[in-house]
Parts: C-alpha cells; structure tokens; sequence
C-alpha cells in the first residue's frame, strides 16, 4: 500500500480500465487498498484485466462491469443505488446490462 495516502473500505470505478492509462490508475487505486471496479465496454478485456488484477491483490478487491458511461441507461442499470454505502460483495459481472438489468455488482 501506499504510503502517501490510504483508500481502504473505499470503493473506486475506474472508466476505461481494461488498458493502458486506466488500467494503471486501477491499479494506483487498489495499491492505495481501494476496492476496484475496472470498467469498459469490451467484456474480452475487461475479464482479462479483472483476472490479471486480481492475481495481485486480495480475494475480493478486483470487480469488472462493462457498460458505456456516456449511456444514461445502461449507467442507470449497472448502479446497485446512490444510497448504499457499503463495498461489493465478491461476485462480480462483465455482461454488458441495461435498464432492466441487475446490477453488475451487489452490495453487503
């Protein structure tokens, strides 16, 4: 972890992190202690980056969910809610959701 500051029981999402600069950031996070949501709108991938993650860092720590932020409705679908605060349960989802979908992850 880093000594710089401390992000654990905090849960981050972090937009376009499958590859490259947002995966690095992810990675910063969870280095911090933060539980990581990589997100993106490639399953492939984001299952890839979830599963290299999460070699590295403690059972529970790496989710992925796959949906387009610049939709409001599949945003909307992959929310579990504003007013839940706590982290995500160890499941998690890279099926792309809709508004009638469940959310990509669940919370305890």
């Amino acid at each position: 972890m880093s000594g710089l500051f401390d992000l654990t029981g905090r849960v981050a999402l972090v937009t376009g992190s499958s590859r490259g600069i947002g995966n690095a950031l992810a990675r910063g996070l969870a280095d911090a202690g933060a539980t990581v949501v990589l997100n993106g709108i490639n399953t492939e991938r984001l299952k890839d980056a979830e599963a290299a993650m999460a070699a590295d860092f403690g059972p529970g720590r790496i989710h992925s969910c796959a949906f387009d932020v610049t939709s409001d409705t599949e945003a909307a679908g992959a929310s579990p809610g504003s007013r839940r605060t706590s982290a995500p349960s160890t499941s998690s989802s890279t099926t792309p959701v809709s508004s009638t979908a469940s959310p990509c992850w669940t919370w305890t």
